[in-house]
């Protein structure tokens, strides 16, 4: 198993607490998924085990705990905002495409139970020039 890497992602005057798992087995930028809960779930919740096989497959894994929840910042605790929640997802891909390890152009979003919607509409939305 890699090793997991905490990582703090600034957004809007705020932090998103990650963990980064480095791609295994890999030589050059590799491929990248990146993982939230939906709703108010945050990343202890086994987000680790998907991440962890990610990275054993050879993809790079970032896994996120939205603002306002788990060791990310924000001022008000739990609340519950779909937009923040995308701008969140907006900003913890631009911080894995930013990292020499990962080929930007093949970067994944990966959601569990609300946020299997949220990153569909993340996807949607990426514009690569």
């Amino acid at each position: 198993m890699g090793e997991r890497l905490a990582v703090r992602i600034p957004i809007e005057g705020d932090e998103l607490d990650a963990w980064w798992y480095a791609p295994e087995g890999v030589d050059g930028p590799a491929p990248c998924a990146v993982l939230a809960h939906g709703l108010g779930g945050v990343k202890e919740m086994r987000l680790s085990a998907y991440a962890e096989r990610f990275a054993a497959a050879g993809f790079g894994a970032l896994v996120f705990d939205y603002r306002h929840f788990g060791a990310s910042s924000g001022r008000h605790r739990n609340l519950l905002d779909l937009r923040l929640q995308l701008a969140d997802w907006k900003a913890a891909v631009a911080a894995v495409r930013a990292r020499p390890e990962v080929d930007p152009d093949r970067v994944a979003v990966w959601g569990s139970s609300f946020s299997g919607g949220g990153v569909v509409l993340v996807a949607a939305r990426r514009r690569r020039a």
